[in-house]
């Protein structure tokens, strides 16, 4: 007995390290694609054992901060709500305009992409759904260096991210592309 729960144990503890090396795997998967997919921007891992999510991903524009990404990965079969406050909160301490959850599993109350001001998509979704926001919040940063000197920038950005317009176009780009994806599949 002593041994079958020994070997239990043991069996345990090799579970959870294969989920979490293969949740690090995914966040190095995302990190990389992001480098390749943007040189141009600032992609930034959070160390373990640090305070922070996974990786914060800064849009940079003609050598300038458009923007920030704060980018939390899940790899799990249950989604948990308390990922939310974390991960606003994480945006929140890295001066972050966006946070997005990209998770195995999603909330069964999600309609849509956004979910209490919080992204949140599969690893299937993410590639289309970065590629949107990143757009979205270049476009918004021309657009801010247009009418420079007329107010605050940041607030600006941060008015126009968590605004229901902002969330509705991303969510019409994002749904096109994934009919489109699942037309051709």
């Amino acid at each position: 007995n002593q041994l079958r729960d020994d070997l239990i144990k043991l069996e345990k503890r090799a579970s959870q390290r294969s989920v979490q090396l293969q949740g690090e795997g995914k966040e190095k998967m995302i990190e990389e694609w992001l480098q390749e997919e943007f040189p141009e921007d600032d992609i930034k891992e959070v160390k373990k054992g640090v305070k922070g999510a996974d990786t914060i991903h800064k849009i940079m524009m003609n050598g300038e901060t458009a923007g920030k990404i704060c980018i939390e990965s899940k790899r799990t079969n249950v989604f948990q709500n308390s990922w939310i406050t974390k991960v606003k909160d994480d945006a929140k301490d890295h001066k972050c305009q966006i946070a997005l959850i990209v998770s195995d599993a999603l909330p069964k109350n999600l309609k849509g992409y956004q979910l209490q001001g919080v992204w949140i998509c599969s690893f299937s979704q993410f590639k289309i759904l970065i590629h949107s926001l990143r757009l979205k919040v270049c476009e918004l940063s021309n657009a801010l260096n247009s009418h420079k000197n007329r107010t605050d920038k940041t607030s600006l950005l941060f008015n126009y991210i968590t605004s229901q317009e902002f969330s509705q176009e991303v969510e019409t780009i994002v749904s096109s592309f994934v009919n489109l994806e699942e037309d051709l599949e």
